[in-house]
């Protein structure tokens, strides 16, 4: 027997005609329990989810918008915010009851084949635009034979993404016992190997779908072969190029393994809840968490944001991730179509054209992650470097986009962030302060919104995400990378303004790009684009191809333009960061703002600072950001509200000298009147 309540609730998942039912307080759900077995289910499952059990807690049901069938189950104490406590959906129209031991083969084989028949194009056999070229030949483990071979990179082939932990004596591949593991059976459970059961039982999922091959880390690289690290930079090629990736996301080791796996692994423990309402019966569903270890490391959040497919296993479920759909364990088909993107844990990176949006997003989820040794954190973000290359011209310096240098030089500090001294790469010197890969931390990547200077309209069909032209960057640096020999110099193609100053003289335009000009339009399409307008056309990546120096050489920058000093104002705005801080000239004017690397109480005294100029910028005045720390406009002084709405200031970096060259201590913008008002100096040395 039910009770009225739960005839409601009913009725949010019959029709969804309403979008909110008050289930009421937990001791009131209690109470009913007596006479209603909705309420009693109800309840329990209450007291096996919630932290704590308070019974003035009120339960609620409300229509989940990203799944049709889905109703969210939330928790609230009275006056405050809700808390979703879990999904429920109807078992004859959505959700699925799974068995809570096993996953079931057939089903995780039927999700690779319909991607394998539906979605050619975008999760593989990809255009050549978008095709990363595969490893001649590569290392893999054959499942059947249980032994290493060496094939042809377009071997089909899945790979592992999980976190190795530190486990003692595991079996790695080594150039003494490479010939070995290549004989058959010399991975077989009978040898006496401590595999890791993870590897093991990812090997036994490989088998149970039908396939051959595997690629691990551990195994397929061969740890102390002088060209591991040629092969750990292609780690582009050997993600997109494998079938599908197994995402194992909730092992802390290697030795954890992948539990509901049959017949290696050790049987999972999934407790899926039912509630039998009137007319119906609701089991729990489970979303996609991404609060494991595995999405904290830095290594693994490559692997997954170069994989087109990934069988992802978490909290004892499966889930299916490509770049077409979206699946779980425990629902009949997908998420709507219009909200499963919202749901995956990554996307593709590939676009015909270079999105600073997204790069300032990649690197800003990036540089929190964790590293066992933090030498690793450039090379564990190469391989994404090198796919992105494919869109962005110039490639990548660093971790900067060297076709528009001058904007990526201008990230800051969400927080006090610390220097990564450790030597990284073939030239042994630390990563560089002018990088954000020079500091551990959360980062801004990038001022404003980054891709304003190129990008007209993002949508013609919705003028509310036209990008408006209020922010831009002239140069002054001609930035030169310097090498280890005398004299060695590279030019940085930072050639943004070039495009942008060439663009309505130009007599020819580059491949695909087309010129609109008329009375109502001034701007340029990128062909197979037909959304985006442009300010300027871009060049293609063949005509600005990365450069090996990029990251053989050392990561100093030869640096030549104006300083003049500035000291710190013990001013400070309401609430703002403790990386905020004003800057004032010797006769206290106010002059502008730094966001420093670090946090430490003597930065809000009069602190002396030494500020270099790298760029120029221009802004328009916006009233609605006038009180947010950081805003483009330093609009917390009456007297720089002037030149007709426009905002000049210069962009500078704060140095601090380390013998014969500076390094980064912050990165801000001086008023233009009141730096042209200082004794400027010239600086000529070397930024590393």
């Amino acid at each position: 027997m039910s009770c009225q309540i739960c005839h409601s609730a009913a009725e949010l998942f019959e029709d969804r005609q309403k979008e909110v039912v008050e289930l009421g307080s937990v001791g009131e759900i209690r109470h009913r329990a007596d006479n209603c077995t909705s309420c009693q289910q109800i309840s329990d499952l209450f007291n096996d989810l919630a932290n704590e059990s308070n019974p003035n807690h009120c339960l609620w049901l409300f229509a989940d918008s990203s799944f049709r069938e889905s109703v969210e189950l939330r928790v609230r104490t009275y006056g405050s915010s809700s808390e979703k406590l879990i999904q429920l959906a109807r078992r004859d129209r959505y959700a699925i009851k799974v068995d809570s031991l096993w996953i079931k083969n057939s089903r995780l084989r039927k999700w690779v084949d319909l991607c394998d028949g539906h979605h050619a194009g975008s999760c593989h056999h990809l255009p050549s635009w978008m095709a990363i070229e595969a490893i001649p030949t590569i290392l893999l483990i054959d499942v059947r034979k249980e032994c290493l071979v060496e094939l042809p990179g377009s071997t089909r082939y899945y790979a592992l993404s999980y976190v190795w932990g530190t486990i003692p004596n595991m079996l790695e591949t080594l150039t003494s016992n490479l010939d070995d593991l290549k004989r058959d059976g010399a991975l077989a459970h009978s040898k006496a190997i401590h595999l890791g059961q993870t590897l093991r039982d990812a090997m036994s999922l490989v088998r149970n779908l039908g396939d051959r091959y595997i690629w691990i880390d551990r195994l397929c690289i061969v740890q102390d072969h002088p060209d591991k690290h040629a092969i750990i930079r292609r780690m582009d090629s050997v993600y997109s190029n494998a079938y599908c990736t197994i995402v194992v996301a909730d092992g802390k080791t290697a030795d954890s393994g992948l539990h509901g796996i049959t017949p290696t692994a050790s049987p999972r423990h999934y407790h899926q809840y039912a509630i039998d309402l009137p007319n119906c019966s609701v089991v729990t569903h489970m979303d996609l968490s991404q609060k494991q270890k595995y999405y904290d490391r830095g290594w693994t959040m490559q692997e997954q944001y170069l994989s087109p497919r990934c069988l992802i296993l978490s909290d004892s479920m499966a889930y299916w991730a490509c770049q077409v759909s979206f699946r779980k364990e425990d629902v009949h088909g997908e998420p709507d179509i219009q909200q499963r993107r919202s749901r995956l844990p990554f996307t593709m990176l590939f676009k015909r054209w270079p999105d600073l949006e997204a790069w300032k997003e990649l690197c800003q989820r990036y540089n929190p992650k964790q590293f066992t040794f933090q030498e690793d954190v450039y090379v564990a973000f190469s391989g994404i470097q090198r796919a992105m290359e494919k869109s962005f011209p110039g490639g990548f310096l660093y971790g900067l986009p060297e076709f528009f240098f001058d904007f990526m030089l201008l990230w800051w500090p969400c927080e006090s962030i610390k220097r990564r001294r450790i030597a990284c790469g073939q030239h042994g010197h630390p990563l560089p302060s002018w990088s954000w890969l020079g500091w551990e931390g959360q980062i801004v990547a990038a001022p404003h919104d980054p891709w304003e200077d190129y990008v007209k309209l993002a949508d013609p069909d919705d003028f509310n995400v036209g990008v408006s032209e209020d922010y831009r960057i002239y140069p002054l640096v001609k930035w030169m990378q310097v090498g280890e020999k005398q004299g060695q110099r590279r030019e940085v193609r930072n050639h943004y303004h070039v495009w942008r100053e060439k663009a309505w003289g130009a007599s020819e335009l580059p491949p695909g790009w087309t010129r609109i000009e008329n009375k109502r339009e001034k701007s340029f399409t990128l062909e197979h684009v037909p959304d985006m307008l442009f300010k300027y056309p871009l060049p293609s990546v063949d005509s600005l191809p990365p450069d090996d120096l990029q990251w053989m050489w050392p990561p100093f920058l030869h640096l030549q333009s104006k300083r003049a000093f500035f000291k710190t104002m013990t001013t400070t705005l309401p609430n703002a960061d403790s990386m905020f801080l004003f800057i004032a000239d010797d006769d206290d004017r106010p002059a502008g703002i730094i966001f420093s690397n670090s946090s430490h109480p003597n930065l809000r005294k009069s602190e002396p600072c030494e500020l270099v100029a790298i760029s120029r910028g221009t802004a328009k005045q916006n009233p609605e950001c006038a009180d947010m720390p950081g805003s483009t406009i330093d609009l917390y002084w009456d007297e720089l509200r002037k030149h007709d709405g426009f905002y000049e200031f210069y962009n500078v970096l704060w140095i601090k000298w380390e013998g014969d060259h500076v390094v980064r201590e912050g990165v801000g913008r001086i008023e233009k009147s009141v730096w042209e008002m200082q004794t400027l100096e010239e600086i000529d040395t070397q930024l590393h």
